[in-house]
């Protein structure tokens, strides 16, 4: 079977979907045949693949079609600011619930290949009440060619539409091209987990109804890894095989399909610095320095933005908690403005996180080492680490944005000493592990050394 027929019986199937006043259904199963003989309501069918009843409620009427087989948002981690690709964006169901995620400072785009569901999405964002979803747009494209520019997106999630692509390693190798360094994909996706019969490969109808074009997970992780991708995450869930099997009742489909969620991050390009490790150029450079602009720009602080940058680019555990933690180094510790720049002491939390993770003991002479480094280049740099020095600098040259300019090079001083420890060991910075040494007194702690 051609790519065009596919294609064609895929736009037409959506199409009709988007064109039925109160269409709902339980999932990607075909029009009419899925749920048995009595369709459930499109926030019932949403709410088993994951969502609460406040997200059903919180979108413009007529957004939720239930026609996912997950829910990308719960793995999707969005930050305040971001931007955020949906790839098949239907109705605009996903996009509305990240655009609340996101805030006025973000920004949400969706992107359908059906202009029945682009006009629907649309439709949906000018009802009344939908004044908050502002920041969401929605543009007519195929997922194999977004009609979207290189390095604008932040985060790109999507739900049971990749599986409907003839040609996934074109969706992926688009996903890369558009996400920003650092950048990651967190969708759920139809995968295949076992021998997907014949008949049902090349059958329109289970093919659109998110079955029969089922990738296995194997085949997926290797067009990842093959484009790129790293911190590659492929999650089939036993559990959704009854809501699968909902929507070919009596075909046996949960035998050899599941929904999955899938997470991957694109890397932060490298280069040789003259030391000969690796940092950032340039254009990276900037894009961290962009990072802790959005940080500003978003009501946080200095030791928040260092601290959140560089976990984002080199952790791949949530950042949320060691954050919070910075927050207390804001304007000086302890809010003081007499103490350690906020930037500092950010960009210190965040060495300890990686290096030293639960335990200071596992990497203590690394970590010190670096700690060490990181003062000195911060203070060769800016000439003092005592906030209310610098504060005062900037008042009297009349720079009312010095702390942002401050911490966004104090981000890049760090990500490049950071590359160039990952580039000498050969091992990435937060899984690396030194002898652990033997344990010390409180006042040998290397961060307390640092801070001076």
């Amino acid at each position: 079977m051609n790519t065009e027929t596919i294609q064609k019986s895929v736009r037409e199937h959506y199409g009709q979907l988007a064109n039925t006043p109160n269409s709902s259904g339980c999932g990607c199963g075909p029009a009419g045949g899925c749920c048995g003989s009595v369709p459930m309501a499109a926030g019932e069918a949403a709410q088993k693949m994951g969502y609460t009843v406040q997200d059903t409620a919180s979108v413009p009427e007529g957004a939720s079609l239930g026609l996912g087989c997950g829910n990308p948002l719960a793995i999707a981690s969005l930050k305040l600011g971001e931007t955020v690709l949906d790839l098949g964006s239907g109705a605009g169901f996903d996009c509305f619930l990240a655009a609340q995620k996101v805030g006025p400072t973000g920004k949400v785009i969706g992107v359908d290949m059906t202009p029945e569901m682009v006009s629907k999405a649309r439709e949906n964002a000018r009802k009344p009440g939908s004044e908050a979803f502002v920041n969401v747009e929605f543009r007519l494209g195929e997922i194999e060619h977004l009609p979207v520019a290189d390095s604008k997106v932040d985060i790109i999630i999507s739900n049971c539409v990749i599986n409907l692509s003839t040609n996934k390693e074109k969706v992926f190798k688009e996903a890369y091209r558009v996400l920003k360094a650092g950048g990651r994909l967190a969708i759920f996706d139809v995968l295949a987990v076992g021998s997907i019969p014949e008949a049902v490969r090349n059958d329109l109808a289970s093919i659109s109804g998110c079955v029969g074009g089922a990738e296995s997970v194997a085949h997926i992780r290797r067009l990842l890894e093959s484009i790129g991708f790293e911190h590659i995450s492929i999650d089939p869930l036993e559990e959704s095989r009854q809501a699968i099997e909902r929507w070919f009742p009596g075909q046996n489909v949960g035998s050899y399909v599941r929904s999955a969620a899938v997470e991957a991050r694109k890397p932060v390009a490298r280069a040789t610095d003259k030391k000969g490790g690796n940092k950032k150029d340039p254009v990276e450079h900037k894009e961290i320095r962009n990072r802790v602009y959005q940080v500003f720009r978003s009501g946080g602080h200095c030791a928040e933005a260092v601290s959140q940058t560089v976990l984002e680019v080199f952790s791949s555990q949530p950042v949320t908690t060691p954050v919070r933690c910075a927050a207390g180094f804001g304007g000086g510790v302890g809010g003081t403005f007499e103490e350690v720049c906020g930037a500092l002491s950010g960009g210190i939390l965040a060495l300890g996180l990686l290096l030293g993770r639960n335990d200071l003991n596992i990497n203590r002479a690394a970590l010190g080492e670096m700690t060490r480094e990181f003062r000195e280049q911060f203070l060769a740099e800016f000439g003092s680490s005592h906030c209310g020095t610098l504060k005062d600098g900037f008042a009297e040259k009349n720079e009312p944005l010095g702390c942002a300019r401050l911490s966004a090079q104090a981000a890049v001083i760090l990500a490049d000493m950071l590359y160039r420890f990952e580039s000498q060991n050969n091992a990435p910075v937060e899984t690396w592990e030194q002898a652990p040494a033997p344990k010390g007194s409180p006042g040998d702690c290397p961060l307390r050394a640092a801070l001076g």
